[in-house]
């Protein structure tokens, strides 16, 4: 088995403090960068996953009430069972409007 290579200790702390005066400079560097002040500006507003999840709610709410019309003018009650996939982002907040809802 080969002997490992010997290393000083100074040489070791000497490459530590090397890296991270790089790592300082660069971070010094990135942050003065004219990027940094584009990314300041307001952005679009983009859909978040809560407004999605309010125009699923309103869609299952609309979806809902055109069956329960259809149960009053046919006069038979029907069962319907709307699933949610567990790993939904909307499960919790289709889950909640659905157990107020009863």
């Amino acid at each position: 088995m080969p002997k490992p290579i010997p290393v000083n200790r100074r040489s070791l702390i000497a490459a530590w403090a090397v890296l991270c005066l790089g790592g300082l400079a660069a971070t010094a560097a990135l942050n003065a960068s004219p990027t940094r002040e584009r990314q300041t500006e307001p952005r679009p507003e983009r859909q978040s996953a809560h407004a999605d999840c309010d125009a699923r709610i309103a869609k299952l709410d609309k979806w809902m009430a055109v069956r329960e019309q259809e149960d009053k003018e046919s006069g038979d009650a029907t069962l319907s069972a709307v699933q949610v996939d567990p790993e939904d982002v909307c499960h919790d907040a289709v889950a909640e409007h659905l157990d107020a809802r009863r």
